[in-house]
């Protein structure tokens, strides 16, 4: 299975084997509080990063670590009521 990528100035395959969604990187333009992006950039610099780089590793946590969390609550609350129930 190929993967084609429309781009402004025509198309693009990218074979399988090569094709890895934390390497391709895609522009995106968006708003956000002024208050907020200057958080961010604090923080990324704290950390001696790019404030992009950063912004993308809390999406990436906030995204995909969520149903952890969701599954953890989950679990800790049948733990809780089972012992009440015991």
């Amino acid at each position: 299975m190929k993967f084609t990528k429309k781009i402004k100035y025509g198309s693009i395959e990218i074979p399988d084997e090569s094709f890895h969604t934390k390497k391709v990187k895609i522009r995106v333009t968006t708003f956000v509080d002024l208050d907020v992006l200057e958080e961010l950039k604090r923080r990324a610099a704290s950390e001696n990063i790019g404030y992009q780089t950063f912004l993308n590793r809390i999406l990436r946590q906030t995204i995909f670590e969520e149903k952890k969390i969701e599954d953890r609550v989950i679990a800790l609350e049948k733990i809780v009521y089972k012992e009440r129930a015991g």
